[in-house]
């Protein structure tokens, strides 16, 4: 198999064609940062009991992964390791693994998760890391509204510290759109959160930037072939048919072939 390991850390899974499940070998201590980052056709992996760590994007974007037993020596979950995973169902955590915010986001199909009640650490409720995806109609608007505004305080400036002050301020704005302080944050960084909107299909928060008018001729075609992808992931041409639209409605096409290449 494609393993790259050092010093019992496994750094990089390069995939093979037609190799869906693979056996990670005794020794590996650490699923290494992106280490199995979108490996679009894993469907099983199987860990060792020497693994203490998995780290954070490991299996972000393995979007076939369905089955990935976890060892009781697993000691933690890193952020965002299982972001995307679209087709994971079910997973057991062990008692004493502690699972970092954001592990599972995304993952739309997660709806069977077992584990003990409390985390190892600080005695916190460990379904609070679990959620799939923030559920926002089960939190109630104040706790929305405290942990929105702590996200915008926060300095968060690189990865993945800056993924989820851009997930909470989208949410913000979708609860809060005419607040000017949050506009005119986004609005001044206008091109990276419209395209992260997009991304993450974010709907309500596209609609409300599109009425800001800063879609032109230099960003739209950029900004629809990114919805484009975003319709292959997840099936849902909403985007790009409201940015299409957008695009004869406000701003034309140049020619025929230009209404027809996107």
């Amino acid at each position: 198999m494609a393993f790259e390991i050092e010093n019992g850390i496994l750094t990089k899974y390069t995939e093979e064609n037609g190799i869906t499940e693979v056996f990670i070998p005794d020794g590996v201590t650490e699923i290494g940062k992106q280490a199995f980052e979108d490996c679009q056709h894993l469907i099983s992996v199987h860990l060792p009991d020497s693994v203490q760590y998995i780290g954070q994007h490991a299996f972000s974007g393995c979007i076939s992964l369905k089955s990935i037993p976890i060892p009781d020596s697993l000691k933690e979950i890193g952020l965002f390791a299982f972001q995307n995973c679209d087709h994971l169902t079910s997973i057991h955590i062990p008692c004493e693994t502690y699972v970092r915010n954001w592990a599972f986001l995304n993952c739309y199909n997660l709806t069977d998760i077992s584990t003990d009640v409390f985390s190892s650490k600080n005695g916190e409720k460990k379904k609070i890391f679990l959620v799939p995806q923030i559920d926002w109609d089960d939190v109630p608007i104040s706790e929305q509204m405290i942990m929105l505004r702590k996200a915008f305080s926060l300095e968060m400036d690189m990865e993945p510290g800056k993924e989820i002050k851009y997930l909470l301020l989208c949410r913000y704005l979708v609860l809060c759109p005419e607040q000017p302080k949050i506009v005119y944050y986004m609005k001044y960084y206008f091109e990276e959160f419209f395209a992260f909107a997009i991304r993450n299909n974010l709907i309500e928060a596209i609609l409300i930037m599109i009425n800001w008018n800063l879609l032109n001729q230099g960003n739209i075609d950029g900004f629809i072939r990114l919805a484009i992808e975003n319709t292959q992931k997840t099936g849902d041409p909403t985007i790009q048919v409201t940015l299409t639209e957008y695009k004869y409605k406000h701003i034309g096409f140049k020619s025929i072939e230009d209404k027809f290449k996107l």
